[in-house]
């Protein structure tokens, strides 16, 4: 398995207990879907005018079909591949979604069966800490 881990030079305000939690439900999907010899990509994109950044996670596992991806974000749901493989419970997405929603972050997934697998956790930055960072 490769891990390309691009340099990050962003800053963002959230919980670190829960944002980990997140990370690691994300995190977890990636490796679980992904073989032996895959690839997991991880980079930021910062808004030019300092509005939000984009946490991408991308993977080039087995991918989601097409018909399971609206539902991938719903308590309990684990799709074809995950009850096939008896690898999924359904939550993790489903309490991703939920934290994300609590702290004021946007998760979105874009998939392709059989290609992969992308999640892109949006970070809106405040006014207030805008200017803190700034002094």
């Amino acid at each position: 398995m490769k891990l390309d881990l691009a340099e990050i030079k962003a800053d963002v305000r959230s919980d670190s207990k829960w944002l980990g939690f997140i990370l690691d439900q994300v995190m977890t999907n990636a490796l679980k879907y992904t073989d032996a010899g895959g690839e997991i990509k991880i980079w930021c994109d910062v808004s030019a005018s300092g509005g939000t950044v984009a946490l991408h996670i991308r993977d080039n596992g087995i991918g989601i079909k097409e018909e399971d991806l609206p539902r991938v974000f719903e308590q309990g749901f684990t799709g074809m591949i995950g009850r096939t493989e008896k690898k999924a419970t359904g939550m993790g997405l489903y309490l991703a979604r939920q934290m994300s929603c609590k702290l004021g972050h946007k998760i979105a997934i874009s998939s392709e069966h059989g290609v992969g697998t992308e999640i892109v956790l949006t970070f809106q930055q405040k006014e207030d800490y805008l200017l803190i960072a700034k002094d």
